[in-house]
């Protein structure tokens, strides 16, 4: 988009041909000039296979990331790194 991107509402990830399936694999969704806003709600970030989709937003565009459910600082691993992160459950 040569523009400025206007984003909010929600985002729909929807399941669809292979990607997704690989931990790591990584798709720009858009890119922009610039970005006004985010995404108040993005929807489908749980895939089967406990797999997540975690959604990146950087300054010329909006990319997806497949990480392994749980892994919250993405390095492909699920450590108590991760829950250091997050917290501990109640």
């Amino acid at each position: 988009m040569a523009g400025t991107a206007g984003l909010g509402g929600t985002l729909a990830l929807l399941p669809g041909g292979s990607f997704g399936t690989t931990p790591g694999a990584e798709v720009t969704v858009i890119t922009w000039a610039s970005q006004s806003g985010e995404f108040a709600t993005v929807s489908g970030v749980q895939q089967a296979s406990g797999l997540d989709l975690a959604v990146g937003y950087g300054g010329t565009g909006l990319g997806v990331q497949t990480r392994r459910r749980g892994d919250v600082d993405g390095d492909g691993v699920v450590t108590p790194a991760d829950q250091a992160i997050v917290g501990t459950p109640r």
